[in-house]
């Protein structure tokens, strides 16, 4: 197997610089920031980080009761649910959509091997039907061929015996006009 061209590091350096920038964070976006890479590699690293750094990290974020009103700090809560509850449907929908498309793709797979498998046995079929067409156009060949040839004959032999029928008809006459 080829080693892949970026380390994991460089990928969740791409992905967290993303995420600074407040981008969605996607696989292709990676890939499009690293100027390349494998996509599903890329996905894999990603997601596997996410989940290890929301595991690692607590439930709510920490504030300092005395920097902020209950208002905001409601505000920064919810805000942080929300984003933690949008990276994690994002990563669901990429799950689901990527099985989706494995999916999709074998079922292509199987449907092409299977219409391939029918054009394959038709194409046989067609071939020995052509193969016995082509014989029996040689056998009707030589038939006619063989019939042409006894038709020659046939009629050379009419020739003759018209040449026969005429010599002795003159014969006749001859015979016929002499007077005994």
């Amino acid at each position: 197997m080829r080693k892949p061209t970026f380390t994991d590091e460089d990928i969740i350096s791409a992905g967290k610089r993303l995420k600074a920038e407040n981008k969605p964070v996607t696989a292709n976006a990676i890939k499009v920031l690293l100027g390349g890479g494998n996509p599903t590699r890329i996905k894999t690293v990603w997601d596997r980080y996410v989940v290890d750094s929301e595991s690692s990290e607590q439930e709510s974020p920490k504030l300092n009761d005395g920097e902020l009103g209950t208002e905001e700090r409601l505000m920064l809560y919810l805000s942080h649910s929300v984003d933690q509850a949008a990276a994690k449907a994002e990563t669901v929908f990429e799950l689901l959509l990527s099985e989706l498309k494995k999916s999709i793709g074998r079922e292509f797979e199987q449907e092409v091997t299977k219409q391939t498998n029918n054009l394959a046995f038709e194409n046989g079929e067609l071939k020995a039907e052509l193969r016995a067409s082509k014989r029996r156009i040689s056998q009707l060949e030589e038939f006619r061929e063989g019939e042409q040839k006894r038709l020659r004959e046939v009629s050379r032999e009419k020739d003759r015996l018209e040449e026969t029928v005429e010599s002795l008809t003159r014969q006749l006459r001859e015979l016929q006009q002499k007077p005994d």
